[in-house]
């Protein structure tokens, strides 16, 4: 191996939940699937910086270290004027980031490296939304096994991604299954996924049933990146301009402290701006003072 890459693929879209008669867009899967497909097509076209420098696609990887990987996704203008003509039935939060790892051999480009990178980010993204879409489909059966009926009215701690959009009303929000690492082979791991509500037991049997494998009794080797696991929030209680404009206007700490260095460089600007100004009237009114005792010496 000629070295390892990591990423780290921040979500923080806010996208609008549009309403589509061509489309039969209706369940909350259904956009999700949506979106995802737009996120592939702007991650596709993202350029890519290793270890903070921006690198082109012949590149050879010229050590064997670890490196760091990020995407500067472009904007996609067309998919922005298009939200301007339809109806927005709500809005659609992704929160959290998805972690990716490849790996490298001496005779390939650094292109590939990125290549699998974020071919491996969407594929991680489908493979979350299926483990969720399954498990509501489990809930779906066991409910009508016992003779429920299944409420439209869903608590909004545990959405299930089938219900319909056009008559939920209420804020909720879904985990995604987040990733873990399994170490395998020289330095090599398996990836597989956690729920929110499963332990590493879930795991060991996965890793035995599946790779026949068996889990590390230290979990400190098995690599948890997604301590945090990526959220969808999804409403239909505010228009996607307001809650836009409520994110945006709701200020972090960052923006804060830049906010704060922001006005200390404008009171050191005007200081520096006063100090010559106040010299200037010094010396106009040294040369007025001296005009006028020149003047009533000579009378």
């Amino acid at each position: 191996m000629s070295g390892r890459f990591n990423c780290f693929a921040f979500l923080p879209h806010r996208l609008p939940i549009s309403h589509d008669d061509k489309l039969d867009i209706k369940k909350f899967s259904d956009v999700l699937h949506a979106e995802i497909t737009v996120h592939a097509k702007e991650l596709r076209g993202a350029k890519a910086l290793i270890n903070g420098k921006l690198v082109t696609e012949d590149e050879q990887c010229a050590s064997d270290d670890f490196h760091e990987v990020e995407f500067l996704v472009p904007l996609l203008q067309d998919k922005y004027l298009a939200c301007g003509q339809i109806v927005v039935l709500g809005a659609l939060h992704f929160r959290g980031f998805v972690c990716s790892l490849a790996y490298l051999n001496s005779k390939e480009p650094v292109s590939q490296a990125l290549l699998d990178i974020k071919e491996d980010i969407i594929r991680s993204l489908q493979s979350r939304l299926e483990i969720m879409c399954d498990e509501a489909d489990r809930y779906i059966e066991s409910v009508a096994e016992i003779g429920q009926e299944r409420s439209t009215d869903l608590p909004s701690d545990q959405p299930v991604p089938h219900f319909d959009l056009h008559v939920q009303r209420k804020p909720c929000s879904l985990s995604f299954p987040r990733r873990v690492f399994v170490p395998w082979l020289q330095g090599t791991y398996i990836c597989d996924y956690i729920q929110s509500s499963e332990t590493m037991e879930v795991l060991k049997d996965h890793c035995t049933e599946l790779m026949s494998i068996e889990v590390p009794t230290d979990t400190s080797e098995i690599l948890e990146p997604e301590s945090e696991a990526s959220t969808v929030i999804t409403t239909t209680t505010k228009s996607f301009w307001d809650i836009a404009t409520d994110h945006s206007s709701a200020g972090t700490p960052v923006n804060s402290v830049s906010k704060k260095i922001r006005k200390i460089g404008n009171e050191e600007l005007a200081k520096s701006v006063n100090k010559p100004t106040v010299a200037i009237l010094v010396l106009i009114l040294a040369v007025i003072v001296g005009l006028v005792f020149y003047v009533t010496g000579r009378w």
